[in-house]
C-alpha cells in the first residue's frame, strides 16, 4: 500500500494534537453541543485515536464520513444549515486549517484590526485556533466609529447571498494553491469538501458550499474573500468582520464605486451579493447603525440556577424588555436582540411577561432557545402549557424552534396531562420538513419520560440514527429530575452499540459510558472501542493489573511505581480507575467539570491514604465524628495532623477543592459573597495541574514507603 506523502508539518502528531485541543476550546458553542458528550470518550485515549487517524491518512485508507445538516431558522424564517461532522473529521479538518494558517498568517495579518475583523488568527502557539470574537467585533465597530467621526458621513453596506454554501472549491483550491504547495493536502481537502457538501451523493455532487460550524471553515471563508481586502478603494474606509463589508466615505460617489468593484469581485468569485441589504445613505447617528456584541447567553444560564432577585432589579430588567420590542401595525417585532436575551434570560416567571412575548412564538421561530427557556420557570402550568402546545400546532414547523417548545413544555405540563399535548407532540415529526435530529431527540424525550424503563431501554437500542442515539443517551442520563435512569439500566443498549455499531463516536462513547460509569468491560467491541480498551490497559488476557500508573505518568510525569491493588481493597482499587477514566475523558473539555473530577478524585485517594497511615488513622476517625463514616473533604485538608503528614499536598489540594466549590456547576452563588459562580478558566485549570503535579509526587512518596 503506497504512503501519502504528505508534509511533515500537516501529518505531524503535534499538529493533530493541537487541532483536537482546538477542536474541544472553540468558541463555536452552538456546533460544539452536538459533540461536547463525545469528547471524553475520545480525550480518554486520544494519543491512540490520533495516532491511528495519522496513519490511516498515511496509508491512503482515511475516507471522510457522511454530513448530517441541520437548521436553524434565522429572523427571515429562511433556514441556516449546519453540517455536523463526527470527530476525526473535525480533527482533520481543524488539522488541514491549522496548516493553512501558518502559511497565510503573515499575509492575513497586515490587516487584522485595520480592515478586518473576523476570525482572526490567534498564532501556531494557541491553544485556540481564533482571537476571541467579542474583542474582534467591539474592535469593528470602534473602527466604524472612529471612521464616522472623521468625517465619513456616507455609508454603504455590502452582504452576501448564501456566502458559506457558494463557495466553488475549484475557485477556493486555486486561492490556496497561492500559499500553499502540498498538492496532496489540497487534494485532502477537496475529498472531504466534496463529500461534506454533496447531500445524497447518489441524486447529485456539488462543487460548491464549505460545512458550516467547525471553525476550519471560518478561516477558509476569510482567506477566500482576502481579494476582497486588496480591492483599492479610493478615498473610502473599508471595513470587514467575514461577510458583512462597511464602507464609508465623505461623499456618494466614491462609496457608489467601491460597491461596483466590490460587485465586480464577488461575480468573479462566483458569489452573489445580497441587494435587498446593498445600501448607500448618509447617516447623522453612527450609534443606530452599529450591531451591539451578540448575546452568547444561550445554552450557558440555566432557570434552575439563578438567584432570587431584587425587586428594583426585575423593574429594571422588565424596562428593558419592553423597550427591546415595539408593536408595529398590530405585530409584535423585536428591535434589541440582545437586551431583549438579556433580561428574558434573567426575568422570573410572569404571566405579563408571558403575555408580552406570546406573539414572538409565532412570528421568531430564530428566538425560540430564550423563549422556551423563559416558559420553562413555569413547571406544571396548564395555561403556559396550552400557550406552547398551541404554538406547536401552528405551521411551518421548524425543528430547531419546536424542539425547544417540546422541551419546555414537558417542564410546564400539569399532571395529570391533557391527552392532546402527547398526541400533539407525536405529530410533530410528521408535519416536519425537515425531520432531523433537533426535532427528534426531544420528541422522543418527551414520549420517554411519561413510559416505562424497559420501553425507554428498546426504544434507545432500536434507535438507527448514531447522533440521534447518542444525544438520547446522554440526555437521559443527565436528566435527573424525571426520567430517573442510571447507566445500570442502560446496560443493554451500551453494550449492543459498543459491540456493533458501525459509528465511531456512538461505539466509542457507549464503550466509555460502560468503563466509567459501570465498570465493565465490553466483551467485544467496534475497532474505536478496541483502541480506546488497549490504551487503557484492557486486553485478553489484561496486559496489566492496574492502569493507575499509567495515568500518573501520563498526565502528571510521576513513575513511581507502586502496588495499587495490594495499598487498595479490590472494590476502591476499582472505583478509583473509574475515575481516574472520567479525570482522562475530561481532561480537554470544559475546566469546570475537569475541576470537579480530579476534586472527587483527590477526595477518594486521600481517604484511601488517611486510612492507611498509622499517624492518620485515627485523626481520621476522630474528625469524622460519630454520625459519619468520613470526615468533610475541606475540614480534613485542613486538619494539623495531615498538614503534618503533606505538607506540600494540603494547599494545594485544597485549592482545588475551593476551586471546585466556586466552579458554576458545583453551586449557584457563592456562599460567603452571594456571588454568582463562574466557569473554571483553562488558565486557572493549567495553574492546578502544574501543582497538582507536586501534591502527588509528594502524596504517592510518603504512601509508598508506608
Amino acid at each position: 500500500m503506497a504512503i501519502v506523502p504528505y508534509p511533515y508539518e500537516f501529518i505531524s502528531l503535534r499538529n493533530f494534537e493541537l487541532a483536537w485541543a482546538r477542536v474541544v476550546r472553540g468558541s463555536n458553542r452552538q456546533y460544539k453541543q452536538f459533540f461536547s458528550h463525545l469528547f471524553p470518550s475520545y480525550q480518554v485515549a486520544s494519543p491512540a485515536f490520533l495516532f491511528d487517524l495519522i496513519s490511516r491518512l498515511r496509508r491512503g485508507v482515511y475516507v471522510p464520513s457522511n454530513a448530517v445538516t441541520v437548521y436553524f431558522p434565522k429572523s427571515t424564517r429562511i433556514l441556516r444549515p449546519i453540517t455536523l461532522l463526527c470527530l476525526n473529521d473535525q480533527i482533520v479538518y481543524q488539522a488541514i486549517a491549522n496548516y493553512l494558517a501558518d502559511r497565510f498568517f503573515r499575509s492575513l495579518r497586515p490587516n487584522y484590526g485595520v480592515k478586518t475583523f473576523g476570525a482572526q488568527y490567534a498564532g501556531k502557539h494557541s491553544q485556540f485556533f481564533f482571537k476571541p470574537w467579542k474583542r474582534c467585533y467591539r474592535d469593528f465597530n470602534s473602527s466604524i466609529r472612529e471612521a464616522y467621526w472623521n468625517g465619513n458621513r456616507v455609508i454603504a453596506d455590502f452582504d452576501l447571498v448564501s456566502f458559506f454554501d457558494l463557495i466553488d472549491h475549484e475557485i477556493l483550491r486555486t486561492v490556496l494553491r497561492k500559499r500553499m504547495k502540498s498538492r496532496e493536502v489540497l487534494d485532502l481537502l477537496s475529498l472531504c469538501l466534496k463529500k461534506w457538501t454533496s447531500g445524497n451523493p447518489k441524486i447529485f455532487v456539488r462543487g460548491h458550499g464549505i460545512p458550516q460550524g467547525p471553525e476550519a471553515s471560518a478561516f477558509l471563508a476569510e482567506i477566500f474573500l482576502t481579494s476582497f481586502d486588496s480591492v483599492p478603494y479610493r478615498k473610502v474606509t473599508y471595513l470587514r468582520y467575514v461577510d458583512d463589508i462597511k464602507l464609508l466615505s465623505k461623499d456618494f460617489a466614491p462609496a457608489r464605486r467601491a460597491l461596483l468593484k466590490l460587485d465586480l469581485q464577488a461575480k468573479r468569485l462566483g458569489l452573489v451579493p445580497q441587494a435587498q441589504k446593498i445600501a448607500v445613505r448618509r447617516v447623522t447617528d453612527i450609534n443606530s447603525e452599529l450591531k451591539t456584541v451578540p448575546s452568547n447567553i444561550a445554552g450557558v444560564t440555566s432557570p434552575y440556577r439563578s438567584r432570587r432577585l431584587s425587586k428594583s432589579t426585575i423593574r429594571r430588567l422588565k424596562r428593558l424588555l419592553r423597550n427591546s420590542v415595539i408593536r408595529q401595525k398590530k405585530e409584535l417585532s423585536v428591535r434589541k436582540e440582545t437586551h431583549f436575551k438579556f433580561a428574558l434570560y434573567r426575568l422570573p416567571a410572569s404571566r405579563r411577561v408571558a403575555r408580552l412575548i406570546e406573539p414572538l412564538l409565532y412570528s421568531r421561530p430564530d428566538l425560540s432557545g430564550v423563549i422556551a427557556n423563559f416558559l420553562s420557570k413555569f413547571p406544571q402550568d396548564l395555561k403556559i402549557a396550552n400557550l406552547i402546545h398551541k404554538a406547536l400546532t401552528s405551521d411551518p414547523v421548524f425543528d430547531a424552534a419546536a424542539g425547544d417548545y417540546v422541551l419546555a413544555l414537558d417542564k410546564c405540563s400539569p399532571n395529570p396531562e391533557p391527552r392532546k399535548f402527547r398526541r400533539g407532540v407525536s405529530k410533530l415529526m410528521a408535519r416536519s420538513e425537515e425531520k432531523s435530529l433537533l426535532l427528534d431527540v426531544p420528541r422522543k424525550l418527551y414520549a420517554y419520560k411519561r413510559s416505562g424503563k424497559s420501553s425507554i431501554v428498546s426504544g434507545i437500542q432500536a434507535e438507527q440514527d448514531p447522533l440521534v442515539a447518542a444525544r438520547l443517551i446522554h440526555q437521559v442520563l443527565s436528566d435527573r429530575r424525571n426520567l430517573a435512569l442510571v447507566a445500570r439500566d442502560l446496560l443493554p443498549a451500551l453494550s449492543a452499540f459498543a459491540r456493533s455499531s458501525p459509528d465511531e463516536d456512538l461505539a466509542r462513547y457507549c464503550t466509555f459510558l460502560m468503563l466509567a460509569e459501570l465498570k465493565r468491560v465490553p466483551g467485544s467491541t467496534q475497532p474505536a472501542g478496541s483502541l480506546l480498551l488497549r490504551h487503557l490497559g484492557y486486553a485478553a488476557p489484561p496486559a496489566v493489573s492496574s492502569f493507575l500508573p499509567g495515568f500518573f505518568k501520563d498526565l502528571f510525569g510521576i513513575t513511581l511505581a507502586m502496588n495499587w491493588e495490594a495499598l487498595l481493597q479490590r472494590k476502591v482499587h476499582s472505583e478509583l480507575q473509574r475515575r481516574a477514566i472520567a479525570v482522562r475523558g475530561g481532561w480537554a473539555g470544559n475546566p469546570s467539570v475537569l475541576v470537579t473530577i480530579l476534586d472527587g478524585f483527590n477526595d477518594l485517594l486521600i481517604q484511601r491514604f488517611s486510612r492507611k497511615h498509622k499517624a492518620l488513622a485515627k485523626p481520621f476517625r476522630k474528625a469524622a465524628g460519630k454520625k459519619a463514616a468520613i470526615p468533610d473533604f475541606g475540614n480534613w485538608l485542613r486538619n494539623p495532623a495531615l498538614i503534618v503528614a503533606l505538607p506540600k499536598s494540603c494547599p494545594i489540594f485544597l485549592r482545588c477543592h475551593e476551586m471546585r466549590l466556586k466552579a458554576e456547576i458545583a453551586h449557584a452563588t457563592d456562599k460567603k459573597t452571594g456571588q454568582f459562580t463562574r466557569p473554571v478558566s483553562y488558565r486557572e485549570r493549567d495553574s492546578i495541574i502544574r501543582k497538582l503535579r507536586i501534591a502527588y509526587r509528594e502524596l504517592l512518596g510518603v504512601w509508598s514507603s508506608i
